[in-house]
């Protein structure tokens, strides 16, 4: 996943650049402009994404990792160990 974020920073990257260079240009193409402006928006939205998949991921694993160490010490109330 790590490598999937950065490939999507690195074309975020590249986009700006050629926005940069389009803007500066004597008479910038504005529908150039508008879609490398909404391809930013895509990446920005996968960056999101992913980042919202780690967290979940995370928050699964610390939930999964207390839910067994509480199993380890006493079993929950209602339920045997056998």
């Amino acid at each position: 996943m790590l490598s999937r974020r950065t490939s999507l920073e690195n074309r975020h990257q590249a986009i700006e650049a050629e926005i940069d260079s389009e803007a500066s240009r004597p008479t910038p193409d504005p529908l150039r402009l508008s879609a490398l402006r909404r391809q930013t928006l895509l990446i920005r939205d996968q960056l999101s994404a992913l980042d919202r998949r780690g967290r979940r991921r995370r928050r699964l694993q610390r939930a999964t990792g207390i839910a067994a160490l509480r199993s380890e010490s006493r079993p929950l109330h209602g339920f045997s160990a056998d």
